[in-house]
């Protein structure tokens, strides 16, 4: 026992220093398994199909976790918007995300796109689709490969119509057939027996304000119309 205390007192800078490096390492290896992402919430409708790559996160350090990952997230599931990530320290992420709704089909050169109400791509098919959503004609030529699926068509005329879609929906509780972009000026919805024009270049606000004052009217009147234009500074309507 005392040849090892003398060993000791005679090494000591040697024993502090391996035992400083023990206790560092120690902390090191805890502190890697600590900061690794255990858990993955993920919040918003996921009725129809689990999120998918989230699995692709886990085991990653949580720090490490970014925008490249949530886009890789993005990638693989088209039909949900990711909203926003959360990181709870140590090893919790949370995703918040909801689903995509489809809108219509757009026509391109050699296919369609299917569009979710947001303008972002679902589905692309070269076969024409069934009737289940309306589909719009552009006047600008759109490649087929311009596009992926989960890309934005980034143009005000298709964003538009998709948000008169649901209005028009709406409002008229009629089912829109078609969409026919003619110009950035004329916007046309038809159903079965109307037809709806509007306008990329008037505010979207007033052009429904005007739509829902003028059908709210013509079901009080009991009035039958056929075209109902709601471009410029008054409505205009034909019977």
């Amino acid at each position: 026992m005392p040849s090892l205390m003398h060993y000791l007192i005679k090494n000591k800078y040697t024993v502090l220093f391996i035992f400083a490096f023990a206790l560092l390492l120690f902390g090191a290896i805890k502190t890697d398994s600590i900061l690794r992402v255990k858990n993955v919430i993920v919040n918003g409708d996921r009725s129809t199909a689990p999120l998918q790559g989230v699995s692709e996160i886990k085991g990653a350090f949580i720090w490490r976790v970014g925008e490249d990952n949530i886009e890789a997230i993005r990638q693989l599931n088209p039909s949900y918007t990711i909203d926003s990530v959360e990181k709870t320290y140590p090893s919790t992420i949370t995703i918040n995300v909801y689903k995509q709704v489809p809108g219509a089909y757009l026509t391109v050169d050699g296919g369609y796109l299917l569009l979710s109400t947001e303008s972002v791509i679902l589905e692309k098919t070269r076969e024409e689709p069934s009737d289940s959503y309306p589909i719009i004609a552009f006047y600008q030529h759109i490649p087929f490969s311009t596009y992926s699926v989960g890309q934005v068509i980034d143009a005000d005329e298709i964003e538009d119509s998709l948000y008169f879609l649901a209005l028009v929906k709406q409002t008229t509780k009629e089912r829109v057939d078609s969409i026919d972009i003619v110009s950035y000026n004329m916007l046309g919805l038809y159903t079965s027996n109307k037809t709806f024009f509007f306008s990329s270049e008037k505010e979207r606000e007033m052009q429904q304000w005007q739509l829902e004052q003028a059908v709210k009217q013509f079901r009080i009147d009991g009035t039958a119309y056929t075209v109902l234009d709601v471009r410029f500074d008054k409505p205009i309507v034909k019977f």
